[in-house]
C-alpha cells in the first residue's frame, strides 16, 4: 500500500516537473518570483545567523539591522553575477570577433543565459552548444553536471524508459545530451531571471525604507541595471555590454565589507585602511577604466549596434552614460574619504 502511494507520489511529481521543464512561457515568470523568495530565504538566513555569531548586531537599532541584512544579499548576489561576467568576457571566447562569425552584439550561449537569464525559446539552442564543445574541458558544464542532486533532477525529468536505460548504461550519448542540455537550458533561463528577482527585491526595499537605504542615485542605478538585465534576458542582444556593466559589481563585496567594519566601531583599525585602498584601486579599475573601454568597443561595433532593436540601442548608449557618470560622482567620494582616512593615520 505504502508501495503503491510512493509510486503515484513519484508519477506526479515526474510529470509536473517535465511539465515545468517543457513549459518555456513559465520559466521566467517562476523564477523571477523565486529570486525574490532566494532573497527573503538569504535575509532570514543572515539575520539568524547575525543574532548568534555577532555580539553587536542586537544593539543595532531595527534599521541598522535591516540594512546588515540587506546588505549580505548583495554581496551574495554580486559575487555570483560579477564572477560568471568575468568569466563571458575575459576568459571565455563567446563574444570573440575572431571565432564567431555571428555579430557580436547577438552573441549568446546557455552559460551566459546562466548569468543573464537570456532564454531564445528554442530547446535545441543548448544542446547545440554542447555539441560545439564536446571534447572540451568545460568546467563549469561539469561542475553542474557532476552535482547528485542536479543529476538525480534530470534523471526526474526524464521518461521512465530513458531514466532506466541512462542507470543500465544503456542511454545514447545523443539522448543524454539532449536531456543534459535541456535541464541546463531552462534553469540557465531560471537563474538570471532569478537575477532579475534581486533587483526587483533591492529596489523594491530602498524604496519602502527610502532614504535609509539608500538615496535616488540608488534608485537610479537600480532601475537601469534592472531595465538592462531584462532586456538582455528577454531579446538575447547586447549581452556583451551587459556583462561589461556586471563587472563593476565586483567592487560591492568590499564596500559592504567596509560598512560593516564602520558599524562595528572599526573606523581606525588597519583593516578599515586597507579596505578603502583596495576599494579605490578596484573601483578605479572596474567602474572608470572598464566603462572606457566599453565606450571604445562600441565605437569599434557601431555598426553591429545600429543593428539591434531601436530600444536595444537606447540601452547600449544610455544605460553605460548615466552608470558611469553616478561611478565618477561615487569615484570622487571614494578618494576624499581614502585621502582622509590616511591622514588620520599620520
Amino acid at each position: 500500500m505504502i508501495a503503491m502511494a510512493m509510486k503515484s507520489y513519484q508519477n506526479h511529481a515526474e510529470l509536473l516537473l517535465k511539465e515545468y521543464l517543457l513549459a518555456d512561457p513559465l520559466i521566467p515568470y517562476t523564477s523571477i518570483v523565486g529570486g525574490i523568495f532566494a532573497c527573503k530565504m538569504v535575509y532570514d538566513l543572515t539575520n539568524l545567523f547575525s543574532d548568534v555569531y555577532f555580539k553587536s548586531y542586537s544593539s543595532l537599532t531595527k534599521l541598522q539591522r535591516i540594512e546588515w541584512n540587506n546588505r549580505a544579499i548583495s554581496t551574495f548576489h554580486a559575487v555570483f553575477i560579477a564572477t560568471m561576467s568575468l568569466y563571458f568576457v575575459f576568459c571565455s571566447d563567446l563574444f570573440s570577433d575572431q571565432i564567431h562569425g555571428d555579430l557580436v552584439t547577438f552573441q549568446s550561449s546557455a552559460l551566459s543565459t546562466f548569468a543573464l537569464g537570456l532564454c531564445n525559446g528554442r530547446e535545441e539552442s543548448a544542446y547545440n552548444f554542447l555539441l560545439a564543445h564536446q571534447g572540451q574541458n568545460f568546467l563549469v558544464l561539469d561542475l553542474i553536471f557532476h552535482v547528485s542532486d542536479i543529476i538525480e533532477f534530470v534523471f526526474l525529468a526524464l521518461s521512465s524508459s530513458d531514466r532506466n536505460d541512462m542507470i543500465q548504461g544503456k542511454l545514447s550519448i545523443s539522448t543524454r545530451e539532449y536531456w543534459k542540455a535541456k535541464f541546463l537550458e531552462q534553469s540557465l533561463f531560471g537563474n538570471c531571471s532569478v537575477s532579475v528577482g534581486y533587483f526587483i527585491s533591492d529596489l523594491g526595499m530602498i524604496i519602502w525604507f527610502y532614504p535609509s537605504l539608500g538615496g535616488m542615485e540608488y534608485v537610479i542605478h537600480h532601475f537601469f541595471s534592472m531595465i538592462a538585465v531584462a532586456y538582455s534576458m528577454l531579446t538575447g542582444e547586447g549581452q556583451l555590454y551587459t556583462c561589461m556593466v556586471l563587472i563593476s559589481e565586483t567592487t560591492t563585496p568590499g564596500i559592504n565589507l567596509r560598512w560593516y567594519l564602520d558599524i562595528a566601531g572599526m573606523k581606525r583599525s588597519k583593516a578599515y585602511l586597507v579596505n578603502g585602498v583596495v576599494i579605490f584601486f578596484a573601483w578605479f579599475v572596474a567602474r572608470i577604466l572598464l566603462f572606457i573601454y566599453l565606450f571604445y568597443h562600441v565605437s569599434l561595433h557601431q555598426d553591429q549596434v545600429k543593428q539591434m532593436h531601436a530600444f536595444g540601442q537606447l540601452i547600449v548608449l544610455v544605460v553605460p552614460v548615466v552608470l558611469s557618470v553616478m561611478n565618477l560622482m561615487w569615484f570622487w567620494k571614494i578618494f576624499k574619504g581614502m585621502k582622509k582616512t590616511l591622514a588620520k593615520q599620520h
